[in-house]
């Protein structure tokens, strides 16, 4: 277990309330835009299919059961409306099933493209001629093409490692498209660990999904360092905090608070906020209110080097429980109103 896991919550808090001040301090994002898949959607599926997908107990459009990470993100970043759907008005053009090219899961059932690179270039592209060097890109991507492959390629590792590179340079090209309209800040986050999920159990892919996810996250690594210095980047590790969160749950979630770790919570909304993943893929609400406050941690402190980060990461989730905790306490000690 990490040092950073042993400090008292007091100091966790007050390393939390610093960072605070640190990013208000920060000259602020002109603008956020989001791309991405079912993580990130809010509801471009479920305006483009007249709110049939997805469907109740499903929250609202979103492919978990409350509000996703990058509403968190957008709202501590002073703009809120940012996360809604960009048919709506809003700067949020990630659909659930999008792949990292121009395909979806989505795109029979809805007839029109919705991959990656169509979300960059033709619907984001379609309404800005530049971008702002002020702007924040934030791109999550990948697990549809990763867990396609594991499926794919259960048994043979070189083509989950070539499947791995095209997807790769899918994401670059999109990448490539917004820098060289003139995009220079970016939260890239990497896949998580589909390995864990309950559905790469039921399939029987547990190590495949897990291999070809850490191999598609080096590869990301090696393409964001790749890029020219003038292009700052804050990566977000998913697969470190979904792995983390996991097994804390495995073991009885001491340190986060979860202890459902690997079933599904669809079936019993009560018991969601004890639990890793909403259904068989997608992470519950509070795994998403902890990804969001990590995020927003690491933007905050995007200047400290490696492994520094990491450490950033858990520490924001750590304040998050002090914070689930509080509002816990104060609801006991709170009398009834009738």
């Amino acid at each position: 277990m990490l040092n950073i896991l042993r400090r008292s919550r007091r100091t966790l808090l007050a390393l939390g309330l610093s960072f605070g001040a640190s990013f208000a301090a920060q000259a602020a994002y002109t603008n956020v835009y989001f791309f991405g898949d079912s993580l990130s959607d809010t509801g471009n599926v479920y305006t483009a299919s007249s709110g049939t997908l997805p469907s109740q107990p499903y929250f609202e459009g979103r492919f978990s059961n409350g509000q996703v990470w990058v509403e968190r993100i957008a709202a501590g970043l002073g703009n809120a409306d940012a996360a809604k759907p960009f048919q709506l008005g809003g700067n949020n053009y990630a659909w659930a099933g999008a792949k990292t090219d121009t395909s979806g899961l989505a795109d029979g059932a809805l007839g029109i493209p919705t991959g990656l690179q169509v979300q960059v270039m033709n619907y984001w592209g379609a309404g800005h001629s530049n971008a702002s060097a002020n702007d924040l890109f934030v791109i999550a991507i990948g697990s549809n093409d990763l867990f396609g492959i594991a499926s794919a390629y259960a048994d043979d590792a070189a083509a989950r490692v070539a499947a791995a590179q095209m997807a790769i340079a899918n994401v670059t090209a999109s990448l490539n498209y917004l820098i060289g309209k003139g995009a220079s800040n970016f939260l890239i986050a990497n896949a998580p660990n589909l390995g864990i999920t309950p559905e790469a159990a039921v399939n029987g892919i547990i190590p495949a999904a897990t291999d070809v996810c850490v191999e598609y996250n080096a590869l990301l690594a090696a393409a964001i360092a790749s890029l020219n210095s003038s292009i700052h980047v804050t990566s977000f590790d998913f697969f470190s905090l979904v792995t983390e969160l996991v097994d804390d749950a495995a073991n009885g979630g001491a340190t986060y608070g979860l202890s459902n770790a690997f079933v599904p919570c669809i079936s019993d909304v009560n018991t969601c906020d004890t639990s890793v993943f909403f259904d068989l893929m997608h992470p519950t609400a509070v795994v998403h209110a902890m990804a969001g406050e990590a995020a927003l941690a690491l933007l905050a402190a995007n200047q400290v080097p490696e492994p520094a980060t990491w450490l950033l990461l858990v520490t924001a989730l750590l304040l998050i429980v002090v914070s689930r905790q509080h509002a816990t306490r104060r609801q006991l000690t709170t009398p009834a109103v009738c």
